[in-house]
């Protein structure tokens, strides 16, 4: 009986060691756990390269504008504001980065080794993201012939790139000039070679004696924008030994705008160019002693209304001349001889890509290109009759030059192989041709 007490009693006293050992384990992993928590949060990390995959924006804008940088890492937050007043562009781009924790061992319960009894508690490396924005401010220059200035001839002062002494605007440096009011004098454009220079033209009224309206000596480019909505004019009497046109350029020249531009000079040429002369969009009439439109070099015409007179040519290039697009009507004439008349190239490179032309003269260059008549009269027309042509009763141009004239040229899209044209002249049908090939020369036999 007794020996059976003792067994029991020994059996009870193990169970309650076994009891006690299971909390202390428990109390113990907690603790452990709760350590190495601890550990990796505040652990330092070792970047590693960006991932491939990132979010990028992009924005523009021509204010002053205020650019943020911001950077988060770990926990502490660092801003960088910068303020521009150029033209920028913004990229931000957010991207991941790896954060990896270092490797630590930690002893608890027994000092700061394992010799000491410890138990070693081992922090596995861990990796973490975190996300790192950059904003990047790329300013634009903005180009010398793009930067405005504004000078009204009323009340304008000399200023950055120009002097200005009531009568003569001496422009010295690249810009963009807005200009308007009347001027009894000129713009003399006098420039580096690299340097561009642009004229807006809004409401410009400008006379001179003894000079050009308008003289380039010397730029890369200049452009003559005839603003949209605005009438402007150039009257020149009489040129000077540098310049012999209204507008003159030794460089090359650009003349465009969806506003209106008159061109006269008595005693020259109204537009003459040393080297490219290009011109679109702008409503263009000009009336010369000399030639309408000439250039040294070439002379292209993209778009627009252009109606031009001379004694000499409408319009004479010493090399090519293309006519893309618009309307253009050119009349030369009174002066006889191979490089006087409606439209002349002396180099005989005179193309016809689209538009609708009219030229008459007392010469004309054969062009190529779109489908073209070319006739002439049996007899010298006297000036101011008008001269229309028609196809199926429906008139493709019209024009009254004041010069007498004995030939004349006719293309537009819709003259045809095979069609056939009436020529009008004083509202009287003189006589008719039909087109034979893409370029037709005939000549007419009167009126019918």
């Amino acid at each position: 009986m007794g020996y059976k007490k003792i067994i029991v009693c020994m059996v009870l006293f193990a169970m309650a060691a076994g009891l006690c050992g299971c909390n202390g384990n428990s109390d113990a992993d907690e603790d452990s756990a709760k350590i190495t928590a601890k550990e990796i949060e505040i652990a330092e990390g070792a970047d590693v390269p960006e991932a491939e995959d990132s979010d990028n924006e992009t924005s523009e804008s021509t204010e002053t504008a205020s650019v943020t940088t911001t950077t988060v890492t770990g926990s502490s937050v660092s801003s960088e504001t910068t303020v521009t007043t150029s033209k920028t562009t913004a990229v931000s781009t957010t991207s991941k980065k790896a954060v990896t924790t270092v490797k630590k061992t930690v002893y608890i319960n027994g000092g700061g080794n394992s010799n000491n009894g410890g138990n070693a508690v081992t922090a596995a490396p861990k990796t973490t993201a975190k996300n790192t924005t950059t904003t990047t401010t790329v300013t634009e220059p903005v180009a010398p012939e793009d930067v405005d200035k504004y000078i009204d001839f009323a009340s304008a002062s000399s200023g950055d790139g120009y002097t200005f002494d009531g009568s003569t605007l001496n422009i010295f440096s690249a810009g963009t000039y807005h200009l308007s009011g009347g001027l009894a004098g000129m713009v003399y454009i006098n420039v580096s070679n690299e340097e561009k220079v642009k004229l807006r033209l809004n409401g410009v009224g400008i006379e001179n004696t003894g000079a050009p309206c308008i003289q380039v000596e010397n730029a890369d480019k200049v452009t003559v924008n005839a603003v949209s909505g605005s009438s402007n004019y150039l009257k020149c009497y009489s040129t000077n030994a540098e310049g012999d046109a209204a507008l003159f350029s030794k460089d090359d020249l650009k003349i465009k705008g969806e506003g209106s531009l008159y061109v006269f000079c008595d005693n020259e040429h109204g537009i003459s160019c040393n080297n490219d002369l290009e011109i679109e969009e702008c409503q263009l009439t000009v009336d010369a002693e000399k030639t309408g439109i000439t250039s040294h070099k070439t002379i292209s015409i993209y778009s627009g209304i252009i109606n031009t007179n001379g004694d000499n040519c409408g319009i004479r290039s010493r090399d090519y001349i293309g006519i893309e697009g618009g309307y253009v009507a050119a009349c030369g004439g009174k002066k006889t001889g191979a490089d006087r008349g409606g439209i002349i190239s002396d180099t005989g490179n005179f193309c016809i890509a689209g538009g609708t032309v009219i030229a008459v003269g007392t010469n004309q260059t054969v062009p190529y290109g779109q489908n073209t008549a070319v006739f002439s009269f049996p007899e010298v027309i006297p000036k101011e009759n008008t001269l229309a042509v028609s196809v199926n009763g429906m008139t493709l141009a019209s024009v009254q030059p004041n010069k007498k004239y004995t030939c004349a040229l006719i293309s537009d899209p819709n003259l045809g192989i095979g069609v056939l044209c009436d020529v009008w002249l004083a509202d009287v049908w003189y006589d008719n041709f039909t087109l034979t090939d893409g370029i037709t020369q005939a000549a007419l036999d009167g009126v019918q």
